[in-house]
C-alpha cells in the first residue's frame, strides 16, 4: 500500500499516516448516557455543562453522550502519540473510516455547551418544564 510518497506494509504505519496532523480523538473523552426522560434527568445534564470543558452531545443515531475535552497524556507536541507501541486496546481497535477527518464519522446532531443550550432545546423537544 502506498500512502502519499511513502510505501506502507504495516498496518499500524498505515494508520499512522492516516492521524497525520489530526488528533482530533486523542483530545476528549466520551461516555454514553442514559436518554433523559424527566427533569432530574436533564438537571444532571446542566451540571454536566457547568464544568469546564464538558459537554453533552446526541450523535447521529440519537444516542447521548458526555464529552470530557481533555487530551491524553500519550500525545505528543508532533500531534502524533508518543506510546504508539504501546497503546491501549480501545485505541488499537478505534477505526479510521468512522473518524471526523478520514471516514465517514457522525459525531452529532445536536452539542450542548451550556445550561441555555439544554433549556431551549428542552423547550422544542420535551413537555418537562421546571429547571432553573
Amino acid at each position: 500500500m502506498t500512502i502519499g510518497h511513502h510505501r506502507v506494509r504495516d498496518p499500524d504505519e498505515r494508520n499512522k499516516h492516516l492521524c497525520e496532523g489530526c488528533s482530533l480523538c486523542c483530545e476528549h473523552v466520551t461516555i454514553h448516557i442514559n436518554k433523559p426522560r424527566k427533569k432530574s434527568d436533564f438537571d444532571e445534564i446542566i451540571w454536566y455543562v457547568l464544568h469546564h470543558n464538558v459537554y453533552v452531545f446526541i450523535d447521529g443515531d440519537g444516542d447521548w453522550f458526555v464529552e470530557f475535552r481533555t487530551p491524553c497524556s500519550g500525545l505528543g507536541k508532533n500531534q502524533l502519540c508518543t506510546t504508539y507501541k504501546e497503546r491501549p486496546d480501545v485505541c488499537r481497535e478505534y477505526n479510521q473510516d468512522e473518524c471526523e477527518k478520514n471516514g465517514e464519522g457522525e459525531y452529532y446532531t445536536e452539542f450542548f455547551r451550556s445550561k441555555e443550550d439544554i433549556m431551549m432545546w428542552m423547550k422544542k423537544n420535551t413537555r418537562i418544564r421546571g429547571i432553573s
